[in-house]
């Protein structure tokens, strides 16, 4: 099995054991299938939030930790301050993930002379040669 299936894997069994941990304490009286299926809701919504509207899933971070404030200026300045740092947060990671992605491409394109990377090393060496002018 690939690591990358195999961290994929392992991130929804993990977050989806969680919701339904929480589920089942939650909601008692209900049935079995009732809390797996509710279960499963929310983990396609959050994994589809995350992936296709990462802002929104900021904005609920900070509601969620905003929740227990009760003075309103309070609430008010942390939800601001939680933002602002959720946002960079989640920056770093697409950055990281931009980075890292350009490093994937060249293991795909790079076994030969026309890899990604190789084109870098091919300006290098044609700014080093001597213009003829």
């Amino acid at each position: 099995m690939k690591p990358i299936v195999m961290l994929w894997a392992a991130a929804i069994a993990i977050v989806g054991s969680c919701l339904f941990w929480r589920n089942r304490r939650r909601y008692r009286r209900k049935a079995f299938l009732w809390v797996a299926m509710k279960s499963a809701v929310e983990l396609l919504i959050l994994f589809l939030v995350a992936a296709l509207m990462p802002a929104l899933l900021i904005v609920w971070l900070v509601v969620w930790v905003t929740r227990p404030i009760k003075t309103p200026w309070v609430r008010t300045v942390v939800g601001v301050l939680s933002g602002v740092v959720f946002g960079i947060f989640s920056s770093f990671a697409l950055e990281a993930l931009i980075f890292f992605g350009i490093f994937a491409i060249d293991l795909k394109t790079g076994a030969h002379d026309g890899g990604f990377l190789h084109c870098w090393k091919r300006a290098k060496a044609e700014e080093a040669l001597p213009c003829a002018a």
